[in-house]
């Protein structure tokens, strides 16, 4: 008994002198207990991993301090943690990191050449943290100019609170926001007014066989009061201005991402005053060597134009394998059933023809209004040595 009572008592004495030396040998500061943060920063420019910079307000003792660092139930890379000083006491450094085992948290020893308060920047990448971008637009009525919204919408599923951060993007203004774990805000990042757009319809044959299809194109450049940044990819609601004074819905799209200086098409939907049908009008074949032969195709685009007034028409094909474009022909259709008739046009007055690859080639069709008319194409298409 005496053996047990003497250790006990000397036990007590040693545990007694070590935590009253503890503050001088090693001093522990948990960030997590800290109630705020000087200010966070949140770089939002990609879509993945998101940066957050904070930065705190800590007392260190001169020697040896352990500043602990959690974070239980957030979606934080931890082998993106980095601890920076901005201000101190005296000189600071950073001696080595430690991961305790099992456990979402790691401590720094850092060593102080003074005692005093210092202020330290802890940053790090955070997913889980959602990013949308939308847009609104509202065209005039006689569909020259628009008006463009940009918005951006921020979904907090990362696990973590955040107080007032400073949010940087990309584009459009930065904010001041706070955000609470699951939420969602909507911010208007930019808004530009009378932007020059101008309308296309697009006849593509691999894409829609039936229908011609409408855009807006809107220049992302200086001249269209645009071109500070690129417009990021996002879901885009279509407007127009009409005679009540309202905005009536043409539909919606989504935008494609555009550099500076780059177009924008946003599509409208159908149109329903500007027709074109496909046929195969002849085809023939020339034999050129054994089995090996030429196939001279000739197709006919027939358009039909039903607004008031011309219409810029792109029509689009595409073929397999070596093929020429012979030429092209316009001629103006008059007439019904027996009594049809055809007239040659000027081509140089209404077309212009482009092959953009091996695959594929276009038609610029300047199309006139059809008054008791229609205008066909007929495109002369060599397919060569084919089997």
């Amino acid at each position: 008994m005496r053996i047990q009572s003497y250790f006990t008592r000397n036990c007590l004495i040693i545990m007694f002198l070590f935590l009253v030396s503890w503050p001088e040998l090693y001093a522990r500061t948990k960030l997590t207990t800290l109630p705020n943060r000087l200010q966070i920063r949140m770089d939002l420019k990609n879509e993945g991993f998101i940066l957050v910079e904070e930065e705190r307000a800590i007392n260190l003792q001169k020697g040896i301090n352990q500043v602990e660092f959690a974070w239980a139930n957030t979606f934080i890379d931890m082998q993106s943690i980095q601890f920076r000083t901005i201000e101190a006491p005296g000189p600071v450094t950073v001696l080595n990191v430690n991961y305790p085992p099992n456990e979402s948290a790691l401590f720094w020893e850092v060593s102080s050449a003074k005692a005093g308060p210092g202020i330290f920047r802890i940053s790090y990448l955070i997913s889980n943290i959602e990013r949308f971008i939308s847009y609104e637009a509202i065209s005039d009525k006689n569909e020259k100019n628009m008006s463009l919204k940009t918005y951006f919408t921020l979904k907090n599923l990362s696990g973590e609170k955040f107080e007032n951060a400073r949010l940087e993007m990309n584009f459009g203004q930065d904010f001041h926001k706070g955000f609470e774990i699951g939420e969602a805000k909507k911010m208007l990042a930019a808004k530009f007014m009378k932007i020059p757009i101008s309308k296309k319809y697009i006849f593509d044959h691999g894409i829609d066989s039936e229908n011609v299809r409408m855009f807006y194109e809107i220049k992302n450049s200086e001249t269209s009061g645009l071109g500070r940044f690129p417009l990021p990819r996002g879901k885009i609601r279509i407007f127009q201005e009409d005679s009540a004074g309202t905005e009536a819905f043409l539909g919606e799209d989504w935008a494609a991402y555009t550099p500076v200086g780059e177009t924008m098409p946003v599509y409208l939907g159908q149109a329903k005053e500007v027709i074109v049908k496909r046929f195969v009008f002849s085809n023939t074949e020339k034999i050129i060597d054994g089995p090996l032969k030429d196939i001279h195709q000739v197709i006919k685009y027939r358009v039909e134009n039903f607004k008031k007034d011309s219409v810029p028409l792109t029509i689009m094909d595409h073929f397999d394998g070596e093929w020429v474009l012979d030429k092209i022909e316009l001629k103006e259709e008059t007439g019904e059933r027996d009594k049809i008739s055809e007239q040659i046009l000027s081509q140089s007055d209404y077309i212009k023809t482009e092959k953009q690859d091996i695959q594929n080639f276009k038609i610029l069709f300047n199309t006139p209004v059809s008054v008791n008319k229609k205008y066909n194409l007929y495109a002369h298409i060599i397919l060569k040595n084919r089997w």
